[in-house]
C-alpha cells in the first residue's frame, strides 16, 4: 500500500514538474519574436562586408545540406534494400518451416494409419 502510494506520488510529482507554465510559453514565444525580428533585419542590410561572409557561410551549408541529404537518401536505400532481403529470407525460411510440418504431420498421420490397419 505505502509502496503503491509513493509511487503515484512519484508520477505525478514528474508530470506536474515536466510542463511549462504559461508565463515560461510566453516568455519563450516572446524571445522567438524577437529573434525573427532580428533576422529580417539583419537580412535587410547588405552593405556590410560580414553580411556577405554570412550569405556565403549559408550557401555553404546548404551545399553541405544537399550532401548530406544525399547520403541520407543512399544510407536509406541501401537500409530498405537490407529490409527487404531480410524479409525475402524470412518468407523462404517460413515456407520452409511450414513445408516441413506438412510432411511431418503426413507422416505421423501414415504411422497412425497404418498401426491402427496392423491392429485390426
Amino acid at each position: 500500500m505505502k509502496r503503491r502510494l509513493v509511487l503515484i506520488s512519484m508520477i505525478a510529482c514528474s508530470i506536474a514538474f515536466a510542463q511549462n507554465s504559461n508565463k515560461e510559453l510566453n516568455e519563450i514565444h516572446q524571445q522567438l519574436g524577437k529573434q525573427q525580428k532580428q533576422t529580417r533585419s539583419d537580412s535587410t542590410k547588405m552593405d556590410t562586408p560580414e553580411s556577405f561572409y554570412e550569405q556565403q557561410s549559408k550557401r555553404t551549408d546548404s551545399l553541405d545540406n544537399i550532401t548530406h541529404q544525399e547520403q541520407f537518401n543512399r544510407n536509406m536505400d541501401g537500409f530498405y534494400n537490407e529490409i527487404k532481403e531480410r524479409e525475402q529470407k524470412e518468407k523462404r525460411n517460413m515456407w520452409l518451416r511450414l513445408g516441413f510440418g506438412i510432411i511431418l504431420a503426413a507422416v505421423g498421420i501414415y504411422g497412425v494409419m497404418r498401426k491402427k490397419k496392423s491392429v485390426k
